[in-house]
């Protein structure tokens, strides 16, 4: 076991809840909006106030989380990671509406207490390497500690992150961060 703190973040990086929910709202308000569409973390700025306002409604939705699980393969990724390194802990910005939500669903996915992290500035957060969909808190942490989740929103960060496709893929690149930083270490 390699002596690591990996972190995850939930929202579309272990769990598709744009996915899941939001575009599933969308559609239901007459809203044909798609992944792709996406192309800013501000929905608005891409996707206009109406369509903001709708996905907001959702995001603060007390019960948002509410007996939804992850998938087989995010729980695979879950267990893989666990059994790899020292520490596997969640790191997430939660909206106050849904905060206790989102809290049992983390519980849920098998992190304890003392793994979850809910806060607005994830650098403050100790940890080796953060998989995370947004860009500006990637920029923040640096391309040696941070692997990007592809996302619409995020294409536009630098090439010399580490850019994961899948969660499957995921593994692969933060396994690569980790040797990476013991390489640094050992020169």
């Amino acid at each position: 076991m390699v002596n690591k703190i990996i972190a995850l973040d939930l929202d579309s990086t272990l769990f598709p809840l744009n996915e899941l929910v939001v575009l599933p709202a969308l559609r239901a308000a007459g809203f044909d909006v798609k992944m792709w569409d996406i192309t800013t973390f501000d929905w608005e700025e891409c996707l206009g106030p109406e369509v903001k306002k709708i996905a907001m409604s959702v995001y603060m939705r007390p019960d948002l989380y509410d007996g939804l699980e992850l998938s087989d393969e995010a729980i695979r990724l879950l267990d893989s990671l666990r059994r790899r390194y020292s520490r596997v802990i969640m790191v997430t910005s939660p909206f106050q509406q849904h905060a206790g939500s989102k809290w049992a669903f983390c519980q849920r996915a098998g992190f304890a207490h003392k793994d979850i992290f809910m806060c607005g500035d994830k650098a403050l957060v100790n940890f080796d390497v953060l998989l995370d969909d947004r860009a500006e808190t990637c920029a923040k942490i640096g391309p040696r500690r941070a692997v990007i989740f592809d996302r619409p929103w995020n294409r536009d960060l630098s090439p010399y992150f580490t850019r994961a496709y899948s969660l499957e893929d995921a593994e692969r690149k933060i396994g690569r961060a980790v040797a990476r930083q013991l390489v640094e270490v050992m020169e």
